[in-house]
């Protein structure tokens, strides 16, 4: 009697638990398929950003790399990871300018890695304020008095036609 209760109930049990296994392993590997994909896409816009800084740093013809080198590719890589692509980008708008322009004084012209580096980068952030920081003095106050006597002998010539109209 005992016998013929008890082995369906243990028999039913352990369907139950094989099923539940199957289930897990299914859901486990559906799990793993989806981390695996947003991996793969994490991997994919990292690659695309270094790219594009890359790229973004050759256009502005500062120093100009032929390839990406797995130096260059680290230095963008850790450089994400404190700023995003827009900041690096604006930053190296900010270098180009102090360095092309005559208004700054800053010359030394660094390479893509040297740029990266983080007390370097944040010298040309936005927040740093780079054109005001980095501008010549000297200069400035002369392009100043060039605009001013600009501004003033448009002046002169106002008076001098007003007086002939006179």
């Amino acid at each position: 009697g005992i016998k013929k209760r008890v082995f369906p109930v243990l028999e039913k049990r352990e369907k139950m638990r094989q099923k539940y296994a199957e289930d897990k392993k299914e859901v486990s590997d559906e799990e793993t398929e989806q981390k695996r994909d947003k991996e793969k896409e994490r991997k994919e816009k990292e690659m695309k950003d270094i790219y594009t800084i890359f790229q973004y740093w050759n256009s502005k013809k500062i120093i100009k790399h032929k390839r990406l080198n797995e130096r260059m590719e680290y230095n963008i890589k850790a450089s994400l990871k404190d700023y995003n692509t827009d900041e690096l980008m604006r930053a190296i708008d900010n270098y180009s300018e102090v360095l092309t322009n005559d208004l700054y004084f800053w010359s030394y012209k660094w390479t893509l890695q040297d740029f990266l580096n983080s007390n370097n980068v944040s010298r040309f952030l936005d927040e740093a304020e780079p054109l005001k920081t980095f501008i010549d003095k000297g200069k400035q106050r002369i392009q100043n008095e060039q605009v001013d006597m600009k501004g003033n002998s448009a002046d002169i010539n106002k008076i001098l036609e007003d007086l002939g109209d006179e």
